[in-house]
């Protein structure tokens, strides 16, 4: 699946999110743009 273009993510958060679903890990992080995505299991955190 094409993270860049199926849910318009940026280069490196295309990166980031391909390698937490590949390797079945969840992601954390405080950008909102993650939660679009739905084969991540996404916790966001509040700076």
């Amino acid at each position: 699946m094409s993270f860049y273009y199926y849910y318009k993510l940026k280069t490196a958060d295309s990166i980031i999110a391909a390698t937490a679903a590949s390797l079945n890990l969840p992601l954390v992080s405080a950008d909102s743009i993650f939660s679009r995505v739905e084969d991540l299991q996404f916790f966001q955190i509040e700076i």
